[in-house]
């Protein structure tokens, strides 16, 4: 089962994405992306830069 975590600005709380195990699922109007790795967003709300880094990276990284 893929544990589903979302991705919310770190200023003003606006969905950025949909974190479901090493998968981001990043939607806007018709854009639709699934992402792994590191991923950097600018809230289309209040111009806020964010990252995030999805599971797989993540312990990958914590090894190393």
């Amino acid at each position: 089962m893929n544990q589903r975590n979302e991705w919310r600005c770190r200023s003003c709380q606006a969905l950025l994405g949909v974190a479901r195990g090493a998968q981001l699922d990043v939607r806007h109007k018709l854009a639709h992306y699934l992402v792994r790795g590191r991923v950097t967003a600018v809230c289309r709300r209040c111009s806020t830069s964010n990252e995030m880094t999805t599971e797989v990276l993540a312990s990958a990284m914590k090894t190393e």
